[in-house]
């Protein structure tokens, strides 16, 4: 865990007090005829609104110690309320290299920790990393880093799922030549 969160000059008493931005839906009418997203999330004002709710907890915050990725999500929450969006899908990528996806289908265990769920209501952090891992993929910035240094072993990876695609992330990154097998087209 990296961020050192007592520098940040913050009213935690204000924030504690801030109402729970509520995200976007489709209407029932339109969502009952396809298989899309039901959830559209944030627009830019209501992803910063939402994580400008973060309290920002001394250390060690609830939210980073339930997170079984270990996120650093304080940070990259307070990016996120910065409208530094594409640093924000980066502090959650260093985790995860399927950020969008974890936002979506993560049961949002680090929310299970913060400490406004208390109160009102838990900052809506996966709906935050998805939002900020598709702003960051769409301008092209979360790629991954492929070494220099080639091993020339070559590996197979059955199956493109979250274990999978984090496996090939992970060799490739080591300078293995890595090829996914995928049963589903």
């Amino acid at each position: 865990m990296s961020s050192e969160t007592t520098y940040r000059n913050i009213s935690r008493i204000a924030r504690v007090n801030q109402e729970p931005v509520p995200y976007r839906k489709r209407p029932v009418a339109e969502r009952v005829h396809d298989f899309d997203e039901i959830v559209m999330g944030y627009d830019d004002i209501l992803a910063m609104a939402e994580a400008a709710r973060c309290m920002q907890c001394p250390e060690p915050q609830a939210c980073t110690l339930n997170c079984p990725a270990g996120n650093d999500v304080p940070e990259a929450v307070w990016l996120a309320s910065q409208g530094e969006f594409v640093e924000a899908a980066k502090v959650f990528a260093r985790t995860s290299p399927l950020p969008e996806v974890c936002g979506r289908v993560c049961p949002n265990l680090c929310q299970e920790g913060c400490v406004l769920g208390r109160r009102t209501s838990a900052i809506s952090i996966g709906k935050l990393e998805a939002f900020v891992a598709d702003k960051a993929r769409q301008v092209g910035a979360l790629k991954i880093e492929v070494s220099d240094i080639k091993t020339g072993k070559r590996v197979a990876v059955v199956g493109s799922g979250p274990a999978g695609i984090t496996v090939a992330e992970d060799l490739i990154k080591l300078g293995h030549d890595v090829t996914v097998y995928e049963a589903w087209p």
